[in-house]
């Protein structure tokens, strides 16, 4: 047995600790890498006890201790179940932890020194508990914090029974949910929370401990895992431009509502337009049961905490904060009953004084309402953002002498930022969810941006600890939507343990997630007929794109992905010596080739979409024939593929009724197209389908932006990788870019492209002459 199958072996192992596959013993191993300083702090949350009462409930820890020297580091370690946000001595330090399972919860470590001075310091922490499902957190029915900090030479500050704390009772908790998949609307009345308490000179004597105390590793936190990404970046953002502003009478004065959202659509309001650079509004009196209402613009879509300032506030004003992606006419658009309820709202009561107060979710949105009720007198309002979101490090560049192309490109660019926060979300806006199928193209589009590959692999991790037991994955993960189970993501996410190897060499992700791999294409096993093809499993939902394609019956595009997946996974195994593992895979992938050339191939050469009721269906779709080109099923006409569909397609020569791909889907007909030459084709069609996105400043859901459709969905965002790609004809022909061709297009008069990989940076740049000669150079790191 050669050293690389001890390996794998050694990977499953591990991956069978971490996901404590039932087998009635436990190794101490399994806390070995935990700091030794937080397995001295406790879990801790506000009396009563950890599990009652916390259904959108905001708890606060105060931790006061003095030092004689600030050290050159001093590392804190900090969890919550479900999220924290950290101050040391009045300053916002940051938010997590990243999202995870109880069973192996996610810890941060941050360098605090910084933050620190002689004598008295504080450490303050306020945590949150949903005490429900989202789609971005499965609950224990528990809550707590955890945190150590490390001061050296022995010196430990911990959680612990004692630790002053209380819950916010000034935070209602009959509040309306966000949307279907997210957290609560914060109300809160800051005449009883005292935006102060960060402070080391606010007086906590009142407040009390816990109730109990719980161990680190005490259930349901059976271990803690490291973030593995970093810290996100934090930095506040004032909002530039007061767009609207008007005035009304007030649908209910109570200072206690439900929704927000249900209260602004009651309210009929005359904004009235306007263009003036502020990041604060001057607010009059109003008279009783009126209030005074402005709509804020960011100029593109943000993500982050909202945040707002007041100046002169005597106590009593209300203000409302509502948050969203477009206007409708001189009002927010209004989602708040469409399917998912989006409803991204958020309530203040001011205590008398000047105040601040940052919101304790994270939001996705361009266009900000703040409306001013109860207000006897005159104050100023300040809206403001905490940007926050994944440190995407600025190391790809693209720059051209075609203004809408660079335009698309930073449009794309921006998406991808606002979509990465602890994991790759499909919008900010409405979902904040790891749906699997965006993450795969997010993950192409940060590895142009950044290099970055974390994000990804952590991802991966991530999918694989929700599993079906018969299993498949589920789409997005950590859930509670048991109908988001989508066996064709499950095949994506295979794929994705490929798209790391291919782009970091490293096979980390398939020896620790082996044993997912398997259960996937067990279940694949399970439901795949006589004709050798997998069947449509009405118990899930057969996603593949937003668009009429074939899922009943035996689906060509699903079979087609199961064959990229076992192919994929047997060139892994085959490049890292998995021998047993890669002919293993590889019978897989000829037998569902076999069925595939022969049940779904028709006569002309082209692939029908499907298999129904015994017979082939003789549509032949977009989809099928990319799928069919991407895995060279023998015997497939590409040529006339591309005369009689794929190039009408892309030229916009002719009108698909049916079967159309998304902005999502189209990334595979793009990359095909392009690697068989047809780049000018494929470049000007980004250029007619991405303007109006690029006008607004991020990529859409899909190219028919519909009420409800997001304008802020990263898994649209892959021109950003793509036009670097086209122009400079930058092609990866090895893992981890170790080999890498390059022969640029040059479809405009110059260009600076700078693609950054692991062997380091390909840099292609021309510039054309005025005797139409180009003056070219190219870096290749490869060479």
């Amino acid at each position: 047995m050669n050293l690389k199958k001890i390996s794998i072996l050694l990977g499953v192992f591990a991956s069978s600790l971490a996901m404590f596959a039932g087998t009635g013993s436990e190794s101490p191993e399994i806390w070995e890498k935990i700091p030794s300083p937080l397995k001295k702090a406790s879990w801790i949350w506000p009396y009563p006890i950890s599990f009652c009462e916390i259904v959108n409930s905001y708890a606060q820890f105060r931790e006061k201790f003095e030092i004689e020297d600030v050290p050159e580091k001093a590392p804190l370690y900090i969890t919550a179940d479900q999220c924290y946000r950290l101050y040391v001595n009045g300053e916002f330090v940051a938010s997590g932890p990243a999202r995870g399972f109880q069973k192996s919860w996610p810890y941060d470590e941050i360098d605090v020194a910084k933050y620190l001075k002689k004598g008295v310091n504080i450490i303050a922490v306020r945590a949150y508990n949903a005490g429900r499902s989202t789609f971005g957190y499965l609950t224990a029915g528990n809550a707590g914090v955890l945190y150590a900090l490390d001061l050296g030479n022995g010196k430990i500050v911990a959680s612990k029974v004692n630790t002053k704390s209380r819950r916010q009772s000034g935070c209602d908790r009959n509040t309306a949910i966000y949307s279907l998949q997210l957290n609560n609307q914060e109300h809160i009345d800051l005449r009883e929370e005292n935006p102060d308490w960060v402070k080391a000179d606010f007086d906590d004597s009142k407040w009390g401990g816990s109730e109990g105390a719980k161990v680190f590793n005490a259930m349901p936190y059976y271990t803690l895992e490291e973030r593995m990404i970093p810290m996100m970046e934090s930095y506040i953002v004032p909002a530039p431009r007061l767009v609207l502003q008007g005035s009304g009478k007030c649908a209910d004065t109570s200072e206690r509502v439900f929704n927000i959202n249900e209260l602004l659509a009651k309210e009929v309001c005359e904004h009235k337009p306007m263009s003036c650079a502020t990041d604060f509004v001057e607010v009059p009196a109003s008279k009783p049961g009126e209030y005074q209402s402005y709509i804020f613009d960011f100029g593109k879509m943000m993500v982050g905490f909202p945040m707002i300032k007041i100046e002169g506030a005597k106590g009593g004003e209300i203000i409302d904060m509502s948050h969203a992606e477009v206007l409708n006419g001189a009002n927010l658009l209004d989602s708040h009953k469409t399917h998912c309820k989006v409803a991204l709202s958020n309530r203040l009561i001011c205590r008398a004084g000047n105040q601040e107060h940052q919101f304790f979710h994270i939001q996705g949105f361009r266009y900000v309402l703040v409306r001013v009720r109860n207000n006897a007198s005159a104050l100023k309002v300040y809206p403001m953002l905490r940007w926050s979101a994944y440190p995407l490090e600025d190391k790809g560049v693209f720059s051209t002498s075609d203004e809408l192309v660079n335009k698309i490109w930073q449009a794309c660019k921006h998406t991808q930022k606002i979509c990465a926060i602890d994991s790759y979300v499909d919008t900010p806006w409405r979902e904040q969810a790891q749906w699997w199928g965006d993450a795969r193209v997010q993950s192409w589009n940060t590895f142009f941006i950044s290099n970055d590959a974390r994000l990804l692999r952590r991802g991966i991790r991530n999918i694989a600890m929700q599993t079906v037991p018969n299993g498949l994955t589920y789409g997005h993960a950590p859930t509670m939507a048991h109908t988001c189970i989508l066996p064709d993501f499950s095949l994506t996410w295979i794929a994705s343990i490929w798209d790391y190897y291919w782009q970091t060499g490293k096979s980390d992700a398939y020896t620790e997630h082996r044993d997912v791999v398997m259960g996937i294409l067990s279940y694949f096993d399970s439901v795949t007929d006589d004709n050798g093809l997998v069947r449509y499993d009405p118990r899930y939902w057969l996603f593949m794109d937003w668009t009429d394609i074939q899922r009943d019956g035996n689906p060509t595009v699903l079979n087609m992905w199961l064959l990229y997946a076992l192919d994929r996974m047997a060139e892994l195994c085959n490049d890292c010596g998995f021998d047993d593992d890669a002919e293993i895979f590889a019978a897989r992938a000829s037998k569902v080739r076999r069925a595939i050339t022969t049940r779904l191939l028709d006569s002309d050469g082209l692939v029908v979409d499907g298999i129904r009721n015994g017979k082939k269906n003789p549509s032949k779709s977009i989809h099928s024939q990319t799928l069919a080109k991407i895995n060279n099923i023998e015997g497939f006409d590409f040529e006339k593929a591309c005369v009689d569909i794929l190039l009408p397609y892309i030229r916009d020569d002719k009108v698909f009724s049916k079967a159309t791909p998304s902005s999502f889907w189209v990334v595979n007909v793009l990359k095909v197209m392009a690697d068989a030459g047809y780049n000018r084709e494929v470049y000007d069609f980004i250029k007619r389908r991405w303007a109006e996105m690029a006008e607004y400043g991020t990529t859409f859901e899909n190219f028919d932006v519909s009420s409800g459709i997001s304008h802020s969905h990263a898994w649209s965002a892959h021109p950003v990788f793509l036009l670097p790609q086209i122009l400079g004809g930058i092609k990866q022909e090895a893992p981890a870019w170790r080999k890498i061709s390059c022969n640029p297009n040059r479809f405009v008069d110059s260009a600076t492209i700078v693609y950054p990989t692991p062997q380091g940076n390909v840099k292609v740049s021309w510039k054309k002459n005025s005797d139409g000669s180009f003056n070219q150079n190219i870096e290749n790191p490869a060479y």
